[in-house]
């Protein structure tokens, strides 16, 4: 983490910085830092030259830490869905995780 966030801080590493911070998010994640990993995944998405594809993985990465370490499944839909708007490759591994999901009551 400390690597990551050093490299975050150099000077003409623009274009590299959606990715420092996926990977920062992940570290983050693996470490039990769960509010600081949805925070660097939600740089990733407030920054304007990031690419789709950055996009779609830092909404991935926020429905699994949502799903499986915070435990809300509500959150965890949304960032899915949110990622396969931006890339529909992903709907395959999204459909794998949601089927782990409790099922939302029935509208009544």
């Amino acid at each position: 983490a400390k690597s990551l966030t050093q490299a975050l801080d150099l000077q003409g590493v623009d274009w590299a910085k959606p990715w420092l911070l996926m990977s920062l998010g992940d570290c983050r994640r693996q470490t039990g830092e769960f509010t600081e990993a949805l925070a660097c995944y939600n740089k990733v998405l407030a920054l304007p030259d990031a690419a789709n594809d950055a996009k779609a993985v830092a909404n991935l990465n926020t429905g699994l830490t949502q799903q499986y370490n915070l435990k809300d499944g509500k959150a965890a839909r949304e960032a899915y869905a949110k990622a396969v708007a931006i890339n529909p490759a992903l709907q395959a591994e999204v459909t794998g995780h949601l089927a782990k999901l409790p099922a939302t009551d029935p509208v009544k």
